[in-house]
């Protein structure tokens, strides 16, 4: 087995790249990519009595320090040596967080260079300990928002244990440490937006049933479908106390997932679940499907003091009628009544966002305000009646 002097000359032979970058310090040993690169795009340089470009490179990197200004000698004639197209990235020490945003900024600016369908394998071997977590923040980008950029492998030789090894370096692939990440992102994107569906393409190989309950889930969520929603998150209470393969999709599901089913998956009047489901929705920040869920949670209200059939269209129609003042209930707060009253507020509102006829957009805050006074106020007129116990 031959001997390499660093890991990507080791990669380059099991894989032969098409180019590639490395990042290093001005103080790093370029002499030697310089040296085993011309050793193999030109086979008669002699590696035992190298060229004047290599004792230029020496002395200046040897004599290079956290100080130095990042340039090194015949940086062009290195890249030469290595495959078309490759590119050596000089950063600093990272000693301070300047430095850090400086580096961070030079190793996210290769995204530029990185197409789409590209293949990466990603050598993150010999670098001071804080580089590697640059180059994740660029692996973790161009995964995120890059689209169709696979990343194959992420490296790193174990030189730490080279003496309990005989000096055989094991390599280990890191590259099921972006599995923790999308599972991360699958939470954020939960808890933050109240999206499920990259929690159920990550279930799908934990298990495919529940997968499909979260998709489902989504679905019903983003169609703001109320009736389905409520279903859907009763049907999510199949996941509690489950135990999954891996325990990185328990640590997930359960804070994240099982937190809606605690709040929604239980038995409630429909009025209520719409109501929590609409404070839900403002919370993240989903205003328009909020608009609507609280109108709806204030008609269903009303079929449920005047005992009328909350899913007939017909019947909704006539509660509606009661809201604008149109037609005498039997029961139902003044303040939810006619043109001042709740509900027209609300509803013009809703109509406003629905069919896009706001004239001027200064008028998003005085919205949302309403919207969350509103949310409010609702909430203390329905649970009073509850107390009541004229419903429920």
């Amino acid at each position: 087995m031959p001997n390499f002097s660093f890991m990507s000359l080791a990669l380059n032979k099991k894989y032969n790249f098409d180019k590639i970058y490395l990042i290093g310090t001005a103080h790093s040993m370029w002499e030697e990519v310089y040296t085993q690169f011309k050793a193999i795009s030109a086979p008669q340089y002699d590696m035992e009595n190298p060229d004047e470009i290599y004792y230029d490179i020496l002395d200046a990197c040897d004599n290079n320090n956290h100080k130095s200004d990042l340039s090194i000698p015949h940086k062009e004639k290195i890249e030469a040596a290595m495959p078309k197209g490759s590119k050596i990235i000089l950063i600093k020490y990272g000693l301070n967080e300047n430095e850090i945003k400086e580096n961070t900024n030079i190793i996210l600016s290769l995204a530029d260079d990185i197409k789409q369908n590209d293949e990466l394998v990603v050598d993150v071997t010999h670098s001071f300990r804080s580089l590697p977590l640059v180059v994740m923040q660029l692996i973790m980008y161009l995964r995120n928002v890059k689209s169709n950029i696979n990343i194959s492998h992420i490296y790193y030789g174990m030189l730490d244990i080279a003496r309990e090894t005989d000096y055989k370096i094991p390599i280990v692939d890191l590259k099921s440490l972006l599995n923790v990440n999308d599972w991360i992102i699958g939470a954020y994107s939960f808890m933050e937006f109240g999206s499920a569906y990259k929690i159920s393409e990550l279930m799908e190989e934990e298990e495919k049933s529940d997968a499909k309950r979260l998709h489902n889930f989504s679905d019903s969520l983003n169609l703001n479908y109320l009736n389905a929603i409520q279903s859907e998150a009763q049907s999510l209470s199949a996941l509690k106390n489950k135990e999954y393969p891996s325990k990185l999709a328990g640590l997930v599901v359960t804070p994240t997932i099982l937190e809606f089913v605690r709040q929604f998956g239980k038995d409630m009047p429909h009025s209520e679940f719409q109501l929590k489901l609409a404070e839900w929705q403002f919370k993240h920040r989903n205003y328009t499907a909020s608009y609507i869920s609280l109108v709806e949670s204030i008609v269903t209200f009303v079929c449920e003091l005047n005992r009328l059939k909350i899913n007939s269209r017909k019947q909704r129609e006539k509660a509606k009628k009661i809201l604008w003042g149109d037609e005498p209930a039997a029961s139902c707060p003044q303040e939810l009544i006619g043109d001042d009253g709740l509900f027209t507020q609300i509803s013009n509102n809703r109509n406003s966002l629905a069919h896009n006829t706001l004239n001027n957009s200064s008028n998003n805050k005085e919205m949302i305000g309403l919207l969350e006074n509103s949310l409010k106020e609702f909430r203390e007129i329905l649970f009073y009646q509850r107390k009541k116990k004229d419903i429920f």
